[in-house]
């Protein structure tokens, strides 16, 4: 409902107020009150005289006022009133605005502001004594909010370029958005041919470098840095503008980038093959600050096996990446389609695409210096058994195994490499109609082995005292015995996603000090099975136990095996050895 219907009271304290402003005789002249056709909202259209020269402006009261301040713009003309105007919608931008309007304060007080603009705007101090505080700010965003070209700027970036000497070849990426393009610097060329690469900025802008450019110093008080703004204005093409700067002509009729470096800044240009006006890009600055704990940096050097690059894993596996981790080998034999966009952290563009090559991709787009390898491989599936024994054994060599299929099967491979190495394994489950899940961790010294905290888990479940859950129909649903069929979805897959990379991290980086005080945990999203409310949440202690298990071999046995074995390795010596 509209606040002037609802609130009488304060509808005509803003009429008095204004009557009251009109009969100072300051400059606000001839109040005309009425409704904007466009949304009904109450508005008020005033004359405002600073001498001899009148503006009309008219001041419309948002629907949620007093909570929001009333929007003032001219009318009648097309002028503005200099850089405290938003060009787009010609609203005034006054010492009252979204940041600092409280509710006591009304539209009188925008109208005085308008007056003041207004003076200013024509080089008139106005000496009415209006004391209004101006605290003029704006965002990076919505200073850039109408460029069209956007240059990226890191911190490691900006300090480069304070460094160029001359003029030194440069290497961006480039990426065309849905209402502009987007750069970002990644290399500079050094004067002995070798190459500074940005190591803040993501690998696969990194590796798709083809916009080429040059970065060039220059004085402060040069003529032609004064002449580039006429010159844009006045659309010269995109060949004189480079050759202002640059004798050497634009090569192969490509786009290029002109950096211009100043002692006091950078401007960078957009230089077009078409020969089109050249274009100013608008800089996104960087912000200052780490934007993660310190502790995470150790997540660097540690090397993840990702088992799964679907739903669970595509999320945990980019969650790594976010939080610091940069060596990954992901595992999958799957293709992405379009059902799967649901749940799984990667979008249409990437459909029918194999998942372990997309995420790899996506690792390489959210972090620097990331490592990856890739194996479109389908473990204890029907792939050449040669393949299955390497690949386990290049899992056994990583830091820690990330089971994220939910596959019996691939669990014992995982296992098995945990095992032969001596390994940290994690694993993680979404239950079927995405009620809960499961998080669970096996380190060697600390705790079971992955196969025996498996059984512990499974035991666990058992209980006499617990209910059956429900049955699963296919992955991530499941029925009741009663009602409709229950569907996991993206925020249930989430959520145990988000558990589970916490654990990760912590088992990463802890070691022994963890702030997690048992290594399994069933994790309730709702009111199913054992769980009696949202976040509820059972720990399992599976407390400590042996990875390697030695059997108990009669003594004769053994020497007999011994011997078997130097027969063995004896003959292939001598085979050597003849070679």
């Amino acid at each position: 409902m509209w606040w002037f219907i609802t609130d009488q009271v304060r509808l005509l304290t803003e009429r008095a107020a204004i009557d009251q402003l009109v009969a100072e005789g300051t400059g606000v002249e001839n109040a005309r009150w009425g409704v904007s056709e466009s949304n009904f909202a109450l508005k008020v259209d005033v004359d405002l005289r600073i001498d001899d020269k009148v503006r009309t402006v008219t001041m419309i009261y948002p629907l949620i006022f007093p909570n929001a301040p009333p929007v003032v713009r001219p009318i009648g003309e097309t002028t503005d009133w200099g850089a405290h105007q938003y060009l787009a919608s010609g609203d005034l931008c006054l010492e009252y605005r979204a940041d600092n309007w409280h509710p006591d304060l009304g539209g009188a007080v925008m109208l005085r502001s308008a007056l003041k603009l207004m003076a200013a705007d024509l080089g008139i101090t106005h000496t009415s004594g209006w004391a209004l505080p101006s605290a003029h700010h704006v965002t990076n965003g919505q200073q850039i909010r109408g460029n069209w070209c956007r240059m990226n700027m890191t911190a490691a970036g900006r300090a480069k370029l304070a460094n160029v000497t001359g003029t030194q070849p440069i290497k961006l990426h480039r990426c065309w958005g849905p209402q502009s393009v987007m750069v970002t610097l990644t290399h500079t060329i050094e004067l002995d041919d070798t190459q500074w690469v940005d190591p803040t900025v993501p690998t696969a802008l990194v590796e798709d470098a083809r916009l080429d450019g040059l970065a060039m110093t220059i004085s402060a008080d040069d003529a032609r840095l004064k002449a580039i703004d006429s010159f844009l204005k006045d659309g010269a093409s995109s060949s004189a503008f480079w050759s202002m700067f640059v004798t050497e002509p634009i090569l192969n009729d490509e786009d290029r980038c002109l950096m211009l470096v100043t002692p006091t800044g950078v401007r960078a240009f957009y230089v077009r093959s078409d020969d089109m006006r050249p274009y100013e890009f608008a800089l996104v600055l960087p912000d200052p600050g780490n934007r993660l704990p310190t502790r995470n940096a150790d997540l660097a050097d540690k090397r993840f096996a990702i088992l799964g690059c679907g739903s669970l894993g595509s999320k945990v596996a980019t969650t790594l990446a976010r939080s610091g981790a940069r060596k990954f080998i992901l595992i999958d034999a799957d293709v992405l389609k379009f059902e799967n966009l649901v749940r799984n952290d990667l979008d249409a563009k990437q459909a029918g695409a194999s998942k372990v090559s997309v995420v790899a991709q996506r690792l390489k787009r959210v972090a620097a210096g990331v490592d990856v390898k890739v194996h479109n491989f389908l473990l204890g599936g029907q792939e050449p058994g040669s393949k299955d024994d390497a690949l386990v054994r290049e899992i056994a060599n990583a830091d820690i195994i990330v089971e994220a299929t939910g596959d019996h099967d691939v669990f014992n491979y995982a296992a098995a490499a945990a095992r032969l190495n001596e390994k940290t394994m994690c694993w993680a489950r979404v239950f079927a109609g995405g009620y809960g899940g499961l998080i669970a961790r096996a380190r060697p010294g600390l705790d079971p082995n992955p196969f025996d905290a498996r059984s512990m888990i499974e035991q666990w479940c058992a209980q006499p005292g617990f209910p059956e859950p429900p049955q699963p129909e296919k992955n991530y649903a499941s029925r009741r015995e009663d009602g409709p069929p229950m569907v996991a979805d993206d925020a249930d897959v989430s959520a145990i996603a988000a558990h589970f990379a916490r654990l990760l991290i912590d088992t990463a980086i802890a070691g022994d000090s963890s702030e997690f005080e048992c290594s399994a945990y069933m994790i309730g999203l709702r009111k199913e099975w054992i769980f009696e409310r949202p976040f509820d949440t059972w720990p399992i202690d599976l407390g400590t136990g042996l990875w390697m298990h030695p059997a108990e071999i009669d003594p004769d046995v053994r020497a007999e095996g011994y011997k078997a074995l130097l027969e063995i390795f004896g003959a292939a010596a001598g085979v050597q050895a003849n070679d």
